[in-house]
């Protein structure tokens, strides 16, 4: 019992994300989409290509990096069974990052990992959100990384404006603050170039 109860202290982090895992896969297959989940998942199974697939969505008023996504899976499968396994997936991986990555005890990351938004409402639900929410999650973590630190936060900020239109509102703050790093910072302005260059051009073409 003693070396079990060690084993579980060591590797609590795995065993979190398992147990996440089957609960919000258990609850998953129980839920029935709901119309906003099939729009998008219709519109990417009908679309022959990507610009048909982005002319059909043009009023939808979302960013088309989730519908992008969905037609690639619909050229696997029809069926929404596979839609909502990537979007497990999409929701495990933040569930990953907070539980190895956030700067909180052990309760924390759990009590948050099972919080309402990770363990539903961006996990069960087919949406957009769940990606939004991984490049905050991302951004956070690469925040401290180095040294690829800088191309990587301007890659994580492409991906939050092309999720959802909320998390395009965040990507535009954390540029901002991003430029004032780099003014901040003139000894490392060759590398965050790299960051600011590609959320400059996540900008204009979530815009476009």
């Amino acid at each position: 019992m003693a070396t079990a109860a060690r084993g579980l202290r060591r590797h609590w982090r795995a065993a979190t994300l398992v147990a996440w895992a089957v609960l919000a896969g258990l609850v998953t297959s129980r839920h029935e989409m709901w119309r906003d989940e099939w729009l998008y998942w219709d519109a990417a199974r009908h679309a022959s290509s990507l610009s048909e697939l982005r002319a059909g969505i043009r009023d939808f008023g979302h960013p088309h990096l989730w519908p992008a996504l969905l037609w690639l899976v619909s050229r696997v499968s029809a069926g929404p069974a596979l839609v909502q396994a990537v979007h497990l997936a999409v929701a495990a991986a933040v569930v990953a990052l907070v539980l190895w990555r956030a700067p909180f005890s052990a309760v924390p990351r759990v009590l948050l990992c099972f919080g309402y938004y990770p363990f539903y409402e961006y996990a069960v639900i087919s949406r957009n959100y769940g990606l939004g929410l991984l490049a905050v999650a991302a951004l956070c973590a690469l925040a401290r990384a180095s040294p690829w630190r800088y191309a990587a936060l301007g890659l994580g900020l492409v991906v939050l404006v092309l999720s959802n239109p909320y998390a395009a509102l965040l990507a535009g703050a954390l540029f901002l603050g991003l430029a004032v790093e780099w003014r901040r910072r003139p000894e490392e302005r060759r590398r965050w170039r790299a960051a600011l260059g590609a959320a400059a051009l996540a900008l204009v073409g979530a815009a476009a």
